[in-house]
């Protein structure tokens, strides 16, 4: 991969932006870990849970 290339690609990744539809999903999918974290954060809690049935 060429420097230019490079640059451009890493370019992109730096505007995306977790609340991106696309990579919300990307980064969420079968992450039970991941989404159990963000829900807590977000509801102020700590006793959510999340199942891998949950995210299909």
């Amino acid at each position: 991969m060429n420097e230019r290339v490079y640059q451009q690609d890493l370019e992109r990744v730096k505007a995306l932006r977790l609340f991106d539809d696309d990579f919300f999903a990307l980064v969420f999918e079968n992450n039970t870990e991941g989404t159990e974290f963000l829900l807590n954060i977000i509801f102020d809690r700590e006793d959510m849970k999340v199942s891998k049935e949950m995210l299909i």
